[in-house]
């Protein structure tokens, strides 16, 4: 097998697992309310952004509003590579919302999502992470949309030009 096959092919059996950071690691011990990543400052400073934008929808899923969990309203953001993105998740029949940190490495291979939450700086807050290709993002993707602590049970898909965004599906009923 050529060494460039094999590296392919060797990131394809690893990629699954890097899909949430704390899912690798539940037979070490390692609770996932304990890993922390941290989002990088944006690298925006003069207003102009590095490539296309990316858009994503999120929804059909249930987030935490207070202490209570119910449905969101899909909700429609755009990204750009190497920056972060303030995202107001909303309740579903009212305007309270939650907001999340959205952020979009500089590779455009991981987007990665964390609750915004109250408490003390040096909490730790377990985020989830989506790894794509380029090319699945100029066709549009679609996964399943879970941060811990914050949204379950969603959907999201991202593509660089909103037309080739996919339909969100409930998975638990079928229904758009």
């Amino acid at each position: 097998m050529p060494p460039k096959t094999l590296k392919l092919a060797i990131a394809v059996i690893l990629a699954p697992c890097l899909l949430l950071i704390g899912g690798c690691l539940p037979n070490l011990g390692v609770p996932r309310q304990t890993l922390a990543v941290e989002l990088p400052p944006s690298s925006r400073s003069s207003g102009q952004h590095q490539g296309p934008p990316l858009f994503c929808k999120a929804g059909r899923g249930t987030a935490l509003f207070g202490a209570d969990w119910d449905d969101f309203s899909d909700v429609l953001f755009m990204l750009y590579s190497g920056e972060r993105a303030s995202v107001r998740v909303v309740r579903a029949h009212s305007s309270e919302g939650i907001t999340i940190q959205a952020f979009f490495d500089h590779d455009g291979q991981k987007l990665m999502f964390c609750p915004v939450m109250d408490g003390a700086p040096d909490q730790r807050i377990a985020c989830a992470s989506l790894y794509v290709l380029d090319d699945d993002l100029n066709a549009g993707i679609k996964r399943t949309f879970d941060i811990p602590n914050a949204l379950r049970g969603g959907a999201i898909t991202c593509a660089y030009q909103q037309s080739h965004l996919r339909k969100l599906i409930s998975y638990s009923t079928g229904a758009n």
